[in-house]
């Protein structure tokens, strides 16, 4: 599972954060529950950006199609190994978050070039994020509505769709295409004064795209956890 916590676990830093998780199980749905174990400290004065942390769940037997609860709420569950992989990313990026889309059934990760809680200011092209989202073929791309379309570039069988912003001081790009029954746009930003990614750069990373051995869309988790 993923959550935003504290940095990892540092015994000589009140500011960070060890995570266990244990698993109530029945044949109808999982609930998760998450313990959090932090140095002892006479005081704790800590900022409260979350940083980007896992914790695994051990199950008795595989998920299937059972719900999954926790911190009291029904999660979206998604198999890792139907997302699609990214073989190429411009240097410099490294994965730092990953989560539920904003849509049922929809997957999003993103890459930063330097961690996104880092202090130091946003400047120039110093801070840089780049962001997939996939989803159901009908995903809505309205979310692209403030954004305008400046070109076509083929990816594969399908067509990609390149949109800028026509807005000053906003250097965010997006591109969206369809593989495989599925939608994925990419988004990327950063700092107001940056440079936009062209047009080439932005179809590269679009074709590196590929789908996993597994092509079905994992389903989401809907329905509370029954009673037997």
């Amino acid at each position: 599972m993923v959550l935003g916590g504290d940095h990892e676990y540092d015994e000589a830093d009140p500011c960070t954060a060890m995570y266990r998780t244990t698993a109530d199980e029945t044949d109808a749905g999982v609930v998760v529950t998450l313990e959090q174990a932090i140095p002892p400290a006479p005081e704790r004065g800590c900022d409260q950006m979350p940083v980007y942390r896992t914790a695994e769940v051990s199950l008795r037997d595989p998920l299937g199609d059972r719900g999954v609860q926790a911190f009291g709420e029904v999660k979206e569950v998604f198999d890792g190994s139907t997302l699609v992989d990214v073989t190429w990313l411009p240097d410099g990026y490294t994965v730092e978050w990953e989560m539920p889309g904003d849509v049922p059934g929809s997957w999003n990760r993103r890459w930063f070039t330097r961690p996104p809680y880092e202090p130091t200011p946003c400047e120039g092209d110093n801070y840089r994020v780049l962001s997939l989202t996939e989803g159901p073929l009908d995903y809505p791309i309205e979310r692209l509505a403030f954004l305008e379309l400046a070109d076509t570039f083929p990816v594969g069988d399908a067509v990609g769709s390149y949109y800028v912003s026509g807005r000053p001081m906003s250097p965010e790009v997006a591109v969206t295409w369809e593989l495989d029954g599925r939608r994925l746009i990419i988004d990327a930003y950063g700092c107001a004064d940056g440079s936009p990614i062209d047009i080439e750069t932005m179809a590269r990373i679009a074709q590196s795209v590929h789908m996993p051995p597994a092509t079905k869309l994992a389903p989401a988790a809907s329905a509370e956890p029954r009673e037997d």
